[in-house]
């Protein structure tokens, strides 16, 4: 009886998903074309292509919803509006009291883009958009970026602070973190290819583009494959895990020195020693940016100078390096709140949510994001904002109130629906 079940599920969960990726929507190459552009256009300052893109999507996607008339039956998704839309809507009033209202201006379309963008990609996936198209996304847009970076090493050998199309090499590894990040997703079903990949993105990052910030994910990474591990049911697994951290454990004790001679040859290492050393130029001015911010902000607590003054009254001309003291002198205590309020809404949802393993790759997730904005300003980023929508939509599919769109084939639906009560129960 349980194999005619299981056959009976494997069967239904086939036919869903053979009938989804048959009939691929608007819905799933608009999310693969603005995933792709997220990367591609990464290195292309101001409105590029990716906004132009992004407007057409939102177009198609108005004309498809308003022709076809299709309901969104989303309790655990509708919610995640009221962040974007008030951090949205105070930016605008802050523009009101910006000194330099062009600067100002600029950053405030930014911002409503971002929330735009945010918005349409979470709606996109949910109404039965293919996750395969995301994947797809990330996968080439990857790849471009990786590839590019390759060939400016090619006719740089001795160059460890790699670009490529990202044209920054902090940006560089932030784009190959999220990638990585949202390839290992949970409801991706990720397997061990998809693990190596990463891995290498990873490593690539931290070794080849002298980023700081690269050293952040490994540890919390490291925490999330125990975890994952350790709640697995299987003997088998947790008994690999305790094999692989004791092998760990007897490498570094044999192997220490070597190991971390190799490792503080690695430009990011070595940036990160000379800044705790106070030896790293980049670093000191940071700290001065971030001092500067913090004086801004006394002058104004509430309500702060508008969106993207800071550059405006600093010395150095240029945004503070420090998404939470950005935040703070230019947008306020008020401000402030409502932009982290979708970073708390998401945390929430992560600890009420009853698959353990999407649960702490959320956690980790929103702690690695937290942790980042210590070190760059985030809130108008294209690839934060993708990483988000991701977030939000998958812990959607792993909630206990999550109700399949109408727009979805009825039997699919019906089908979803069943295997969403079977995995609750299990």
């Amino acid at each position: 009886l349980s194999r005619d079940v299981s056959a009976s599920s494997g069967a239904i969960g086939m036919t869903t998903m053979n009938r989804i990726v048959a009939n691929l929507s608007l819905k799933d190459y608009s999310v693969f074309l603005i995933t792709l552009m997220v990367f591609v256009t990464a290195g292309t300052p101001g409105f590029n292509v990716f906004y132009y893109s992004l407007g057409a999507v939102v177009i198609l996607r108005f004309l498809e919803f308003a022709l076809l008339r299709k309901a969104i039956k989303q309790r655990n998704l509708t919610s995640y509006w009221v962040p974007i839309v008030s951090f949205i809507v105070y930016s605008f009033f802050s523009l009101s009291w910006a000194i330099d209202f062009s600067r100002g201006l600029s950053r405030f379309l930014h911002i409503i883009v971002s929330g735009i963008f945010f918005l349409v990609m979470v709606h996109s996936l949910s109404n039965s958009s293919s996750l395969k198209a995301l994947r797809l996304g990330v996968i080439f847009g990857s790849m471009f970026v990786f590839a590019t970076s390759i060939v400016e090493y090619s006719r740089n050998p001795f160059q460890y602070r790699l670009a490529g199309a990202a044209g920054n090499a902090n940006v560089l590894a932030l784009l190959l973190m999220i990638a990585f990040l949202i390839l290992i997703n949970p409801q991706m079903k990720p397997n061990l290819l998809t693990w190596i990949y990463g891995m290498v993105l990873l490593t690539y990052a931290t070794v080849f583009t002298g980023s700081r910030k690269s050293l952040i994910i490994w540890p919390l990474i490291l925490f999330y494959i125990v975890l994952r591990n350790t709640e697995k049911r299987s003997l088998r697994s947790k008994v690999m895990t305790t094999i692989v951290v004791l092998a760990i454990f007897i490498v570094l004790l044999l192997f220490g020195e070597l190991i971390f001679t190799c490792v503080t040859q690695i430009t990011s290492v070595n940036r990160l020693v000379d800044a705790f050393r106070g030896e790293e130029a980049s670093a000191k001015i940071r700290s001065i940016m971030i001092r500067e911010a913090i004086e801004l902000w006394k002058k104004r607590p509430l309500i702060g100078f508008g969106p993207d003054q800071f550059s405006y009254y600093s010395m150095f001309g240029t945004y503070s390096h420090n998404n939470y003291v950005e935040l703070l002198s230019t947008s306020g205590i008020i401000g402030t709140i409502f932009y982290y309020s979708l970073f708390l809404l998401l945390f929430i949802r992560a600890v009420q949510v009853s698959d353990r393993e999407q649960k702490y790759y959320t956690i980790i997730s929103l702690v690695f994001l937290v942790l980042l904005d210590f070190f760059l300003v985030s809130y108008y980023a294209k690839y934060l904002w993708l990483f988000l929508s991701t977030l939000a939509t998958t812990l959607s599919f792993s909630s206990l109130e999550y109700n399949v769109s109408v727009s979805m084939h009825p039997d699919d639906a019906s089908h979803f629906k069943l295997l969403d009560s079977g995995r609750r129960r299990a």
